[in-house]
């Protein structure tokens, strides 16, 4: 691939407007890639939702969002997110199709108006499909990002899916998966044969964290951040704090999102009362600040039903870069970045006790035990900085031969 300097960026998650809900992981990826090459050209593709702008100017790149419903009040699908969307309300799967046409058509002319040097998705299912396409039919190469369980969604497509995955991906110029887990699940579309022919272009590199200054010191709160659906295992934290609170010293359980199991979460927890504080979405300054006053991070998800899982939650990245004392399971992806007693905590998933457990003893073990354990967290989070990561992310998917 020669020497770029234009990227078109497809992305089905990226904020509709200034202080948005919806996580803006690649906006930061893409402001980091802008940093390190300023002339760098960057156009972004995204569903447009009614009240955002069709076409905006962010800085470090210009976004065009295409609209896939009209009037604009039915597009429901794409945000938040496109798979709780379908979980919550199945009759939206009657609008995948209308997005993924009306995004084929946005991402081909854009291409023709542009001439990128190379097209960059974030998710498989749908963009990695739509943009290997476009790739294949105006001849431009294709790099893709894996997130979680995006690639496992088209093994659901009999035969189809699969000979996608395949085709696409041998056709990619690279390919990033954000967890060892989320390549796993890329690597089981593969013959170890094929696998081995495939490999040297893919690479696992998790999204990034910005470097925050640490403001204050950890009170007696228990946090957790994102976004309130089954994969993220709540109810098992809640269930494991009401069992470890006699000994937690007059502690507070707060839990930072929005989603559609929040009602069914306020009753679990409501026997606890003030002991556990629901505070809804937080914007960037209010989760930086709810972070720095933890003292302890738990990140507690689960495989849903449905095999929807996490790739590697940026909150808890956010919580290590802090120096905070995290407790996460393994399934989290978290096993790629805690070792066990060393710089946090990981527990088997879907364990109430493991949670109660883990609590107790961070509350009670030796102080210079849980400051030695801090100062790894804070270590260890710096390999997944953004300006470290933004790196990899060039160097693999945009600087290759």
């Amino acid at each position: 691939m020669t020497a770029i300097s234009r990227i078109l960026v497809c992305a089905s998650t990226f904020p509709r407007w200034q202080g948005d809900q919806v996580p803006d992981f690649v906006a930061q990826q893409l402001r980091e890639l802008h940093k390190l090459h300023p002339q760098l050209e960057i156009t972004i593709l995204a569903p447009h939702h009614q009240g955002a702008k069709r076409k905006e100017n962010l800085g470090f790149a210009e976004i065009h969002r295409y609209r896939y419903l009209l009037p604009e009040a039915w597009q429901q699908l794409a945000y938040p997110a496109i798979l709780p969307n379908l979980k919550q309300r199945p009759w939206l799967y009657l609008q995948v199709p209308l997005l993924m046409l009306c995004q084929f058509f946005a991402l081909y002319r854009l291409v023709k108006r542009t001439r990128p040097d190379v097209i960059y998705s974030h998710w498989f299912v749908p963009q990695g499909v739509i943009g290997g396409l476009v790739g294949w039919l105006t001849q431009t190469p294709h790099c893709y990002t894996s997130h979680s369980s995006d690639v496992a969604i088209a093994a659901k497509l009999p035969f189809l899916g699969s000979w996608l995955v395949r085709a696409l991906s041998y056709k990619a110029h690279a390919i990033s998966t954000v967890s060892r887990r989320t390549q796993t699940k890329l690597q089981a579309f593969f013959t170890p044969a094929q696998w081995r022919q495939l490999a040297p272009k893919v690479e696992i590199i998790p999204m990034g964290v910005r470097p925050q200054p640490q403001t204050a010191l950890g009170n007696n709160t228990v946090l957790f951040i994102g976004r309130l659906v089954e994969k993220k295992g709540i109810r098992f934290l809640i269930e494991g704090f009401a069992s470890a609170l006699p000994q937690l010293d007059d502690c507070t359980l707060v839990i930072a999102g929005d989603g559609p199991l929040l009602p069914q979460l306020k009753a679990q927890a409501a026997p606890l009362g003030k002991r556990v504080k629901f505070c809804g979405y937080l914007n960037q300054q209010q989760k930086w600040a709810q972070l720095n006053q933890c003292r302890v991070f738990v990140q507690p998800s689960i495989i849903a039903a449905d095999g929807d899982a996490e790739g590697l939650p940026v909150a808890l990245m956010e919580a290590m870069s802090l120096g905070k004392a995290c407790i996460a399971t393994k399934v989290s992806g978290a096993d790629e970045l805690i070792q066990h007693n060393q710089n946090g905590l990981l527990i088997d998933d879907a364990d109430a006790n493991a949670i109660a457990d883990a609590l107790r003893r961070l509350w009670h073990q030796p102080s210079a035990q849980t400051h030695a354990m801090q100062s790894a967290a804070k270590l260890s989070s710096q390999a997944v900085q953004w300006p470290t990561v933004a790196q990899r992310h060039w160097e693999h998917l945009f600087d290759g031969d």
